[in-house]
């Protein structure tokens, strides 16, 4: 099985003589698997969480080096007695993107959230006015906090070039939090998950729990659930019930491979590896792919380039 993995010009040395090591240390993907990963994708073009080809250019300016895909011939057997678990790459994407990284954010201001929305609908029930009482503003540096929390990854970073605060109902949050607002639709679906987390929970037990809850955010959701696991018995909000769990993640393993998956694995040797193929240069993207717009367009080039060096080891 063909795959690849993006890396910099500063670890090709190393990747040649020691293989693809299980180094990959996100914290994500740890608290699920509890174990560093090797991260090798089917496609040079994958999905955003788990795209090779980024890993290979993400930080060109900075480093000013060039960018390589590694490009494996992995056979399937011994793949799968080194796999420690399958993800769509769209799923991971999500679940770091509107799960781990506003978790934090989340266990800041959520149930005051609650408090604000039910307050608003007692003069509008149906929500038609929200809209009027949020507004945003470009983020200032004084706002590091929420737009760099403690568990925030640089590559995410990247995805977006200009970041924003946002005022809900009088209380400030990050775009990343309104992006997950977003997500889920409707403000009442907003409102149910508020309620679904923090209506039955007392403010005595609710300040009792705050004083000696842990600061970790891992440990921190584990308490959460422990003492207040959501009950849920509406099927359409059946997933929110730990959306900060990475139970959510690991119940979402995939059995076998997909087109658009993160294969995460123990290490894969020297043996295995086929080629390095050059995509990006400090100055920005190398010959052939230069001239390629799209990721379909350059995808085909690059499953070119993987055929002649396939060729070449005949």
């Amino acid at each position: 099985m063909i795959l690849f993995h993006g890396t910099l010009e500063e670890n090709i040395k190393s990747i040649k003589k020691n293989g693809l090591l299980a180094n990959t240390k996100d914290q994500w993907l740890l608290e699920v698997v509890e174990k560093p990963v090797c991260c090798t994708s089917k496609n040079p073009v994958s999905g955003e969480g788990g795209n090779p080809s980024y890993f290979a250019y993400g930080s060109i300016k900075s480093k000013n080096q060039d960018g390589y895909l590694v490009v494996l011939d992995v056979p399937k057997d011994v793949l799968s007695s080194k796999i420690i678990a399958i993800f769509d790459n769209k799923t991971l994407d999500d679940y770091v993107r509107f799960h781990f990284f506003i978790r934090h954010e989340f266990r800041l201001i959520g149930r005051n959230l609650l408090l604000a929305m039910s307050k608003h609908r007692e003069k509008d029930y149906y929500w038609r006015q929200l809209d009027k009482k949020i507004s945003k503003r470009p983020a200032k540096p004084e706002d590091i906090m929420l737009l760099q929390p403690q568990e925030q990854h640089e590559y995410y970073k990247k995805l977006k070039d200009e970041r924003y605060m946002y005022d809900f109902l009088g209380w400030k949050m990050s775009d990343e939090m309104y992006d997950f607002f977003q997500l889920l639709g409707k403000w009442q679906t907003l409102y149910e998950f508020l309620d679904l987390y923090y209506a039955k929970i007392d403010t005595e037990k609710w300040e009792n729990f705050e004083k000696t809850a842990p600061h970790n955010n891992a440990e921190y959701w584990k308490s959460f659930y422990r003492c207040f696991l959501p009950e849920v018995s509406d099927p359409k909000l059946q997933s929110l019930s730990r959306w900060f769990s990475p139970e959510w993640l690991s119940s979402r393993k995939l059995q076998d491979f997909n087109e658009n998956c993160q294969i995460l694995s123990t290490s894969l040797g020297p043996e295995y590896i086929k080629g390095f193929i050059k995509i990006t240069t400090p100055s920005g993207f190398a010959q052939p792919f230069r001239a390629h717009r799209s990721k379909s367009s350059f995808s085909q080039a690059i499953w070119k380039e993987v055929h002649s060096l396939l060729d070449e080891k005949r």
